[in-house]
């Protein structure tokens, strides 16, 4: 009796396994032909998927049908995007070697029935990623961008809201207006110094958004950049920056330090730094006190420093570390992003840069 039971709970076992997901990988040897790949009954159980060959229209289609089932992890780093084929969505078609517009976005986002792509790496070959790219693509944490990415397209990440973190790299020399609009878990971002322009709410409603590097390549923060960043405390800004748009910093309502490094006052709008919380400081350059207060930054409490006077740069607490204060001497609980001052078991003091 008890092998009858086993024999049944083995068969039962081999059935289970049947329909279970599984990983599996792909070459597609012509262009449009991975729907005849896959039987239709299998599509379901599809959730990691690694394709090398080339892809076209019709290939792109096939794999958004799979997104709108169970897949889950796409990887492409072996294949190229090749012009061709049907259109995979509206009346867009692929071309040579880009995420092209609206390539992976998810129109029927709802809560219940939303895309199930959650990483992807991108063909090594592909050179742009287009507007709307994997917009709404709310369950996507992980991206691969190859060094090959020159351009990200407007509203290419738009309410990707499980988004964490995302490398870009230096190769990337443009980033499109509310490219990251509404990810609201990303935390942090390195913005590459091959970049000249934050355009127009590129990082609007990113309210999980703690820590942003602004490069010294960059000349102009677009208005609305970081509207509504609820979580940033500081932001330092390079002085290669010339001109900081209207509501650039409007209702970040956490920030409490903006560390200026030009000395002469750049162009600023209304209302950038406006409904932000009273605790507000604005540090300029030791000696530029006038020009700024002339200009529209004398709306602001404005505090002098000297941007110059930085032993080094660090990102840990140094050995005898014993307190840390800010710039303008208020203690802090540890060491915080920006200019710190540094009081060490001795009883010297420095100042570090804490990126």
């Amino acid at each position: 009796m008890r092998k009858i039971y086993l024999f049944t709970f083995m068969m039962l076992l081999l059935v289970h396994l049947k329909g279970q997901a599984q990983q599996i990988t792909l070459h597609v040897e012509r262009a449009g032909t991975l729907h005849g790949m896959i039987n239709a009954s299998r599509l379901p159980y599809i959730t990691d998927l690694k394709l090398t060959g080339e892809l076209n229209g019709t290939d792109i289609s096939f794999i958004r049908t799979l997104v709108k089932k169970n897949l889950r992890f796409l990887d492409l780093s072996e294949a190229r995007i090749v012009e061709g084929g049907a259109i995979y969505y509206s009346n867009y078609r692929t071309s040579n070697d880009i995420i092209g517009s609206y390539m992976f976005y998810n129109p029927d986002y709802s809560p219940i029935s939303p895309c199930a792509i959650s990483k992807i790496n991108l063909p090594n070959s592909v050179t742009g990623i287009e507007e709307g790219a994997f917009k709404s693509c709310t369950r996507l944490t992980d991206i691969n961008i190859p060094n090959s990415v020159t351009s990200i397209g407007p509203e290419t990440f738009k309410s990707c809201t499980s988004l964490t973190d995302i490398n870009i790299p230096n190769s990337v020399t443009s980033i499109g207006e509310r490219a990251f609009s509404g990810c609201t878990s990303l935390t942090d971002i390195n913005i590459p110094n091959s970049v000249t322009s934050i355009e127009w709410a590129t990082f609007e409603k990113c309210t999980g958004l703690t820590s942003i590097n602004i490069p010294g390549s960059v000349t102009t923060i677009g208005s609305n950049a970081f509207y509504d960043c609820t979580s940033l405390t500081d932001i330092n800004i390079p002085n290669s920056v010339t001109s900081i748009g209207e509501q650039a910093f409007y209702n970040c309502d956490n920030l409490k330090s903006v560390y200026m490094n030009a000395s002469t006052p750049p162009f600023i709008g209304s209302q950038a730094f406006h409904n932000i919380s009273k605790d507000l400081t604005i540090y300029i350059p030791r000696g530029s006190y006038t020009a700024y207060w002339l200009s529209y930054w004398g709306n602001y409490n404005l505090v002098e420093y000297d941007p110059t006077d930085i032993q080094g740069v660090t990102t840990s607490a140094h050995n005898g570390v014993e307190k840390y204060f800010s710039i303008d001497g208020r203690p802090l609980p540890g060491p915080c992003k920006g200019v710190n001052i540094i009081q060490d078991t001795d009883g010297k003091t420095r100042k570090a840069w804490i990126p």
